[in-house]
């Protein structure tokens, strides 16, 4: 608070200084008022200003009272001097003035320039605590809002239909139906990633037409391995993929189904390479799903052609198998997000077309129920059990099932012969490879690649652990094997 007479020491001292009684050559100021020379020398002063003549004691009993009054008044705390210098007799916050511990119960006004500012603690709290709290609700709904324009932007997928015309059936994923429930249960949470894995890398389609193209190089050390212990059991060899730091493992079941779908949509992009998807609202389901089927075929084609050509496999990149996998595994997630939304677009349709679904779904119910086939997979003991029963019952069985569980049933005992053939592939190629490699075997080396003077030295230290002038009788067929 400032009187209008006063004003301040230009040293910013303590005490009040006298008006200046000489402006410039063109007016004087005194106390608030101004005075204007006209061209005859006379002076005229400004409508409203009268110069002050009262002595500077009662200016300044005035300028204490009218502080006093100030105080004790219901504005006592509204405001605060600010034209106190640093010895002024009375500080602008007394002992009893308090500040508070939230700084948002301040509230600061910044009036126009030549004017004072007021800090209020008291009476407009509840403004600035209200401002804040929207201030903040506002700052998270921004970041919501963000975050959901960045998801939606990258999993935008629109639904390919045409107005009076059914969309066409595509076709998503190759796998069976326990391998796409496993990849189901592992999107939902159900199942970890690993589990999802040995799940898929059993798969009969994966095992009878993609493994196959794989460049699997077999060394003679293998033999005695888990390879050819897995070759006379029946039992596949162990997955790559499934152990840590595998490309399968690492490249999908790592990461959170969310992330492995985005980057899903982030491949068929780059395949499509449209420079118009982003104006027309993301890809269509026509164009993810070729893409994706295209890139499955892409992944047989070069395990087709490695294995023609007899190339060798790069250790660090990815079999056919664990390419063919993972897009897959794309389709079987894009099929569900696909699902999903046109779910919750039914959903929000209204009462009347789930009416009208719930009409057409009627007369489906009246027909006779089929007997469904079991879809257990075919083992040995499964196939003795077939082959047991009379054909009377065979003939019933095939009669009450429907054509699709037929045909899925016929399927399945074509893989089960077809795992049998491979089983005999796999044991001849190891009979070939120990019989190659057979010698290299007994003298403890990897194969053929060894060189001579490699053969020479394990001759020699297997020679001399079991010459019978050493070792006695005992080990002679085992000196005679090493001789030949």
């Amino acid at each position: 608070y400032a009187h209008p007479g006063l004003v301040r020491s230009p040293s910013g001292g303590a005490g009040l200084s006298r008006p200046s009684s000489r402006l410039s050559g063109a007016g004087r100021l005194s106390g608030a008022a101004r005075a204007q020379v006209r061209s005859d020398g006379r002076e005229v002063s400004t409508p409203g200003a009268r110069p002050s003549q009262r002595p500077w004691g009662d200016l300044f009993a005035d300028s204490v009272k009218r502080d006093a009054q100030m105080q004790a008044g219901p504005y006592r705390n509204s405001m605060k001097r600010s034209t106190y210098g640093a010895g002024d007799p009375s500080p602008p916050f007394q002992q009893q003035d308090v500040l508070p511990q939230d700084v948002s119960q301040w509230l600061v006004e910044t009036i126009g320039a030549g004017k004072l500012g007021a800090v209020q603690r008291d009476g407009r709290t509840d403004a600035l605590q209200q401002w804040v709290q929207q201030w903040q609700q506002q700052l998270l709904q921004r970041k919501l809002h963000h975050k959901k324009i960045a998801l939606e932007t990258s999993l935008n997928v629109r639904p390919a239909r045409v107005r009076g015309v059914d969309a066409p059936k595509q076709e998503w994923c190759k796998l069976n139906g326990k391998s796409r429930r496993a990849i189901q249960q592992w999107a939902s949470g159900q199942i970890g990633g690993r589990h999802c894995l040995m799940l898929l890398e059993h798969d009969t389609a994966i095992s009878f037409f993609i493994s196959p193209l794989d460049h699997l190089e077999v060394s003679a050390s293998d033999v005695g391995g888990s390879i050819g212990l897995c070759a006379l059991s029946g039992l596949s060899a162990e997955a790559e993929g499934s152990r840590e730091g595998g490309w399968l493992y690492s490249e999908v079941f790592s990461k959170t189904p969310d992330r492995v779908l985005e980057e899903a949509l982030k491949a068929t992009v780059e395949d499509v390479a449209d420079p118009l998807h982003e104006r027309n609202g993301g890809l269509s389901a026509d164009q993810v799903n070729l893409s994706l089927r295209r890139l499955a075929m892409n992944a047989q084609s070069v395990g087709m052609r490695s294995l023609l050509g007899g190339g060798v496999r790069q250790l660090d990149g990815p079999r056919c198998s664990e390419e063919y996998i993972r897009v897959q595994v794309w389709l079987e997630l894009v099929r569900m997000h696909l699902q999903e939304a046109a779910k919750a677009a039914d959903s929000a349709s209204g009462p009347r077309m789930r009416q009208s679904k719930t009409a057409a779904r009627t007369p489906s119910k009246e027909r006779p129920q089929q007997k469904v086939a079991d879809d257990r997979p075919w083992d040995d003991q499964l196939i003795v059990c077939e082959l047991a029963k009379p054909d009377a019952e065979l003939e019933a069985e095939a009669r009450d099932m429907s054509m699709e569980a037929l045909c899925r049933k016929n399927l399945a005992m074509e893989f089960h012969l077809m795992r049998l053939v491979r089983q005999r592939d796999h044991l001849k190629n190891m009979a070939l490879l120990t019989e190659q490699c057979g010698s290299y075997l007994v003298l403890g080396l990897e194969g053929p690649e060894a060189t001579e003077e490699e053969v020479k030295k394990a001759y020699r230290d297997l020679a001399r652990k079991t010459h019978p002038d050493k070792v006695g009788t005992e080990h002679k067929d085992r000196f005679q094997e090493i001789q030949r």
